[in-house]
This record gives structure tokens, sequence and C-alpha cells, in this order.
């Protein structure tokens, strides 16, 4: 632990009077997750080569990353512009040094990195280059330094909830299918004239009974409500006043319709790990008020089944899914065991059958067993049917682009792309390309590719790439550059569908340990441990019971609960800020309360407020 003299007044931190020196990070907390805004524009470079060329549209992420930056520069100029007018000194604290660490990793890996460009500002539809992830770090650097009183706490906690009501409100409807981006007001706010000019509407439909709201994938949402939920708890507990008990109630509620609603395990799985934290630090007041937990857990289930029987058990079958099983088509029992490319031969290998083709004269003829089989097929000039007189083959069908050449192979409910070239069948890539399969390196999840949704297919492929990894990453969002996407039969293990293009690892820790080294990924972990181990030493035997334990507790498991969550998601734009701000105020919560411990009794009943003057000699410890 570091410690920190007291200075004199000149030197004093940011006061009450200066909470205009926090709106930046206001603005980023609460109105970068709100922007949802239309962007159309040309691909270029390596995005082009292995998306395809032409134009493309983000609804969701790229202005969040604009304005990220933009306030972002404007919280560094207001933070230098204290320094350099003694208004402000830095806290010197421990942290710094894997803050450090990390920021330096991410700047050698951009600079080292093959692709600079999507190393500086991120994939597409992500955009998490370098300047996003040093804005992360700046963000925790410039929050731990300007939060100095208990109001300007409040100020970023409140600013919060009004945000995160909005896109609570807005899941809520999605769920029952009233989706406000599908109505026409929605798309307005959304689209510029000329945009509105060249489309008349767009479909935001992602599925029956889902939530993504203004965060993009319901997933995102699940990390998103998972570091509200004890923040709501904390608000419920410090409520005096029966008005405010109650709206934070139904903030709470709204916080757990959607953590169900939007059906993300690692919502899920997060909230859980920050409730058991929150509880345990509460275990106290608990044992004296067993009967109220009783009742919140009852309601809590009643509210878990309630959703499940209206999405017609969708909630439970997605937390079922986290437990691997085949990927096996629905209702056809067909599993795609692998594919042969061979010259002008193809063999396809399912559990149920093994179908070959062989193309001569520009003609494809289909074998079972060296049968030729009998084809059925249409007279359609543009796509051209062909299924099988066979009934072992009745799940079994080609679809011939006739302009393009590509054949879409729908067997059971698996589907892949191929061709037929000069130098025989090759598979057709995201961008259309005709190319072999890739048998890549795996490790682990074997036959449990289907694990979470695919997550099983993605970390065995995944783990391999990070022995490349060790001391320097390939370049902040370039993951999908590197992950084997030609690996066919895995996609169809996992997706039954090898069209499907893996751009991030679903796993957080997986995602730094490629992009930006092992090492920076260490410098992550010792700063959510230093943080993590201050403030179970700070809480252990503590009575909670002030307005500014109750958040720093809160903020603790918010924290705790979006590191499991991490285990199943990314960082993304749409979320992370808010992390990182949110951390940052955890740890100076913490001081806050460290300072509050070593003023005179007297002194120490005033929360509001700061000492001033340089009459008190004590040192304070912080991390």
């Amino acid at each position: 632990m570091s410690k920190v003299k007291k200075k004199s007044n000149k030197n004093a931190q940011i006061n009450d009077s200066n909470i205009f020196y926090i709106l930046p990070l206001v603005f980023i907390i609460a109105v970068i997750p709100l922007i949802v805004y239309f962007k159309y524009y040309s691909l270029s470079g390596i995005e082009a080569q292995v998306l395809g060329s032409g134009i493309v549209t983000d609804v969701f992420n790229y202005y969040k990353m604009v304005w990220l930056l933009l306030a972002t520069s404007i919280a560094l100029i207001i933070f230098i512009f204290k320094l350099k007018t003694n208004k402000l000194e830095i806290i010197k604290s421990k942290l710094l040094i894997p803050i450090i660490i990390y920021s330096v990793l991410v700047i050698i890996s951009t600079l080292i990195s093959q692709y600079k460009e999507v190393a500086l500002w991120g994939f597409f539809g992500r955009y998490e280059g370098m300047f996003v992830l040093l804005s992360y770090m700046l963000l925790v650097l410039i929050t731990y330094n300007l939060i100095n009183t208990e109001r300007s706490l409040k100020v970023i906690i409140y600013s919060l909830v009004p945000s995160s009501v909005i896109i609570l409100t807005i899941g809520l409807f999605q769920y029952f299918g009233l989706d406000f981006f599908n109505t026409s007001f929605g798309q307005s706010l959304i689209m510029s004239p000329s945009v509105r000019k060249m489309i008349s509407s767009v479909d935001f439909t992602v599925g029956s009974h889902t939530v993504y709201s203004t965060l993009d994938n319901s997933n995102f949402v699940g990390s998103y409500v998972v570091l509200l939920l004890p923040i709501a708890i904390g608000l419920i507990i410090c409520a005096r006043k029966p008005l405010s008990r109650i709206f934070s109630s139904i903030f709470l509620v709204l916080l757990l319709f959607n953590t169900f609603g939007c059906n993300s395990r690692a919502g899920i799985v997060g909230s859980v790990f920050s409730l058991l934290f929150l509880l345990f630090f509460y275990r106290k007041q608990i044992i004296k008020h067993y009967k109220i937990l009783i009742a919140v857990a009852a309601g809590f289930t009643i509210l878990l089944a309630g959703i499940n029987v209206i999405s017609n058990g969708k909630v439970l079958s997605r937390i079922k899914s986290i437990i691997p099983n085949d990927a096996i088509a629905a209702n056809t029992g067909i599993k795609i065991e692998n594919i042969l490319l061979q010259g002008s031969k193809m063999d396809i290998i399912t559990n149920t059958a093994q179908i070959k083709l062989e193309s001569s004269n520009n003609q494809i003829k289909y074998f079972d067993q060296g049968k030729l089989l009998d084809i059925i097929q249409n007279n359609d000039p543009t796509l051209r049917k062909i299924t099988f007189k066979d009934p072992k083959y009745s799940n079994y069908e080609f679809d011939i682009n006739n302009s393009t050449g590509a054949i879409t192979a729908k067997i059971g409910g698996n589907q892949f792309e191929f061709c037929n070239t000069l130098d025989g069948f090759r598979m057709l890539a995201n961008n259309g390309v005709p190319t072999t399969i890739e048998y890549p390196e795996k490790f682990g999840f074997n036959n449990q590719e289907s694990l979470g949704s695919g997550r099983g297919f993605i970390w065995s492929r995944s783990i391999p790439l990070l022995k490349n990894t060790i001391l320097i990453g390939h370049g902040p969002d370039t993951f999908p550059l590197y992950f084997p996407q030609n690996d066919f039969i895995g996609k169809l293990d996992a997706y039954n569908d090898s069209g499907t293009y893996v751009d991030k690892p679903h796993n957080f820790f997986l995602q730094i340990g490629i992009n930006t080294g092992i090492l920076s990924l260490a410098a992550i972990l010792i700063l959510f441990l230093m943080y993590f181990a201050d403030g179970f030493k700070l809480f252990f035997r503590r009575k909670i019971s002030s307005w500014l334990e109750i958040t720093g507790v809160s903020i603790l498991c918010s924290c705790i609960g979006y590191v499991f969550a991490g285990i199943f998601n990314d960082s993304v734009i749409d979320v992370a800020p808010v992390f990182w701000i949110i951390f940052g105020l955890g740890v100076a919560v913490n001081r806050l309360i460290r300072k509050q411990d070593e003023k005179p009794a007297g002194e120490a009943k005033n929360n509001n407020k700061l000492s001033k003057g340089n009459s008190t000699k004590k040192k304070l410890k912080t991390i």
C-alpha cells in the first residue's frame, strides 16, 4: 500500500462546486449506451478482403466509439487543466502500475501489428482498437482522481439510473414484440434524412421473446444488467422515503426482467455471482432480517417462472444450453461429421449416410456407395433445386445458383456453401472466395463444440492461438483475422452453418490474451485482484450502514459479477465504458471511506465534505 499525505488548500482535490468537471464522465456512463444511429460506409483493406467489399451498415456501435473518444478527450483536457492549475494532483496508487503496463502493451501490440488500421480503430462492428482501449484506462485514472466527495459520486450514480431505465424499458417492450426501433418515430431518430431517402424502413426483429435494447446484442444486455443489479439493491437499502423505495424497487424489477428476458447466459452467471457476494457482505444483516430475504427470493422465483412461461420455456432452455451437447440438427438427427474435397470428387459424411458428388463435363452426379442416385430438379432458371427420390435422402437438398455457380447444401438443419471450380470442389468462405477446409489445432472441448451456443468451438480453437501471444498480442480487435475461419466442419458442429463469421472469442480473457498478449492479460487480472482484495479487506468485517459504504459494496459486487460474466462475454463498446467508470468509482469509494476512517470522530460525521487545510497530519493508505 502506498501512502499519500494531505496537501494544503491550494492543492485541494475537486470539491462540490466543481461538479462541472465530471460532466464528461456523466455523458459517457449515461448517454453513450443510448446512442443508436445509422452509419453507412465502404469496407477497405483487410476487412474488405475477409468480409467482402461493398457498403456496410452499422447502427449501434460506430457512433458510440466516436462519442466515447470525443468525451474521453474532453475529460482528459479537463484533467490536465486541473493538474496544471494546481487544483488537482494525481493520487499515487499501486493501481497505476498494471494500468501503465497494460497501456504500454496495447500500444506495442498496435505498432507491430500486421493489421495496423484494425488495431488502431477496431474491427467492423466492434471498434475496440487501441484508442478505445487506452480510453478505458484513462477513464479509470480520471474517475479515480476526480471523484473526491460523496456528492460527486452521487452525481454519477444517479445519472446512471434514468439512462438505464430508458434502456431497460425499451428492452421490456422488445420482449413482448413492441420494438421501439421498428416504429416510424424510432427510425426517424436513428436515421439521417439522406439515409431515409435510401431506405424506407429497417426491420430490427431478432426473434420473439428477446431483448437487445440500445446495446446491439442480447448478450451485451446481460453484461449491462450485471453491473446495475447490485447498485439497484444498494439504492433500495439506502432509500429512506417510501417513494424512493418504490422507484428503486421498480428499477430492480426492470433489471431482473431484462436479466432473464435477454436470455444471456453471461448475464445470468454474472448476476448470480454478484448477488452471492452481495449476500456475503450483508450476511449479518440477513441473519437478523431473514424473512425479508425469503420474501425477495420468493418474488425472484415467481418472476423467473413467469418469464419462462411467457417465453415457452426459452429462459430455462438457454440456461440448460450451457451444458454441452452434440450439434445434431433439430428434428432430423443428422450431424455432418466430415466433408472431403478430392478434386472433382466430394464426400459428405454424416452420422446417417455418406453421399458422394462427382463432377464431369460440367455436370454433378450423386452417389450412395457407388450407386447413382435418381434426382428431382425444378426448371427455375436462376436457382436449381436438387432433391432425391430415395426417401433415405429426403432431408438432403442442393440449391445451385445458376448465375454465380454457388451451391448451397441443406442437409437436415445443416447448411454450407461450396462450388465446382476448374481445380475441383471448393468450399465458399464468408467473402465468397473458393477455399479449402482448414483443420486447425484444437485444445479441449472434444465433441462439445456446441457448449454455450458454440463457445466450446470458439474456445477450443482460440486457446492454441495464445502460444503466439505470450508477450505481445496480434493487435487490438484483430482476433477475427487470426481465428481459423475456414474450419467449416467445426462451424457445422457448433452452429449447423458453415457461414457463421466468428468476430470475437466470447470470453473477455481470451480476447485480451490474443489481441494484446498474455502479459497484458496478467496486468488486467492484477488490476482486478488489487481492487477486489482491497474491497474485501475494507468490507469483510465492516458494519455496512452509511450511503458511502453501501455504494462501495454494491460497486464491488457489480465489478465481480462483470468479471464472471466475462467468462462467456467479451469487452464491447456498448458496455465496457460503463464498467471502467464504475470500476474507477469503486476504487475512489474505497479511498473516501478510508479517508473518513482516518478523520477525528467529530469531523467524520460530515460525509459530504473533505477536510481542508493542512492541520491533519495522518497519512492515508490507498491501493
